[in-house]
């Protein structure tokens, strides 16, 4: 299966590709007509097993002008009561989720991401048209709150352009 470039390249240019992972404002390079973004919004925070005040938290909108949204993942749910606190779960790559808290169980620590992870950031592509030296405003979504767990990962914006 074939992929499509809109518009496509014109022969003899070369890509350049970079990602986003701070700041506000982008500037087009010189004889840029057109981006291909993708928006990838932040994780969600991971849960530990406790109480529902222990639920992670989602995790931010990533924002481009021209461009459509990515929405932040949702932070995991706690499952069930315990008396136990959840240990620290592991850090998370850039828009993942973060990892559920760990349980003491009979004297020994179990691992247990899968419920209790916080969802990844919505990923969504984009093409803006542009004018060389203009400047594009965006907003980077920050990773949700892990509730005594890992924190989600921040969110980013992969830029791809011709010259």
């Amino acid at each position: 299966m074939g992929i499509s470039v809109f518009p496509a390249p014109a022969a003899g240019k070369v890509s350049y590709k970079l990602s986003l992972t701070s700041g506000s404002s982008y500037t087009v390079p010189a004889g840029v007509t057109s981006l291909n973004v993708t928006l990838i919004g932040g994780g969600g925070g991971g849960a530990s097993f406790h109480t529902s005040a222990n639920n992670g938290s989602a995790g931010g909108t990533t924002t481009m002008t021209g461009a459509t949204s990515a929405s932040g993942g949702a932070g995991g749910i706690s499952g069930i009561q315990n008396s136990n606190v959840g240990g620290a779960g592991g850090t998370n790559s850039t828009g993942d989720g973060g990892e559920g808290g760990l349980i003491q169980i009979a004297g020994t620590n179990s691992g247990y991401a899968g419920l209790k992870r916080g969802a990844n950031g919505a990923q969504v592509s984009s093409i803006i048209s542009t004018t060389p030296g203009s400047s594009i405003s965006y907003s980077i979504g920050a990773g949700g709150g892990g509730a005594q767990a890992g924190a989600g990962g921040a969110g980013r914006i992969d830029v791809e352009y011709w010259v």
